[in-house]
């Protein structure tokens, strides 16, 4: 149970929103490489899209609920991104905040948003012979992409 409060997007939250999406999936595979100043203005104009219709839920200081702490933007059941701040990770995750909420997809793939998930039911990492470490997403979600560069 997270120790913050849980409240809607506000229309003065979603800069933040943007701006936390944009560079939490900036270093992820599928952007690599691509031009910097096409990536910024083309995520913007996707992230605005399904801003327009997602459901972005906030976590925030229970005594100062300007003072947000991270967030989920979903649409029905499908989990579009999720991000908490650096300083916030021990204590806030992306399943608190998806407390009651079915997920049963994801639009959007990175190593931030995978690492986020830990601790989501079915989200786990899988080391393979050689050390390195893969997501396993839940078993029955499905990745549905929105969004190439």
């Amino acid at each position: 149970m997270t120790p913050f409060k849980i409240r809607t997007l506000r229309p003065s939250d979603r800069a933040l929103v943007i701006d936390s999406w944009k560079k939490s999936y900036e270093g992820s595979p599928a952007v690599r490489g691509c031009d910097r100043e096409h990536y910024r203005s083309e995520m913007n104009r996707s992230i605005n899209r399904l801003l327009d219709k997602a459901t972005v839920r906030l976590a925030c200081d229970p005594n100062d609920e300007d003072t947000v702490v991270g967030w989920v933007a979903f649409t029905g059941r499908e989990l579009h991104w999720g991000y908490v701040k650096e300083a916030f990770r021990t204590e806030c995750k992306l399943a608190d905040i998806l407390t009651g909420v079915v997920i049963d997809a994801f639009t959007f793939r990175g190593r931030s948003l995978e690492h986020a998930l830990v601790g989501v039911e079915g989200c786990a990492f899988k080391v393979d012979d050689t050390g390195r470490a893969s997501w396993c997403p839940p078993k029955g979600w499905r990745f549905t992409p929105r969004f190439s560069v």
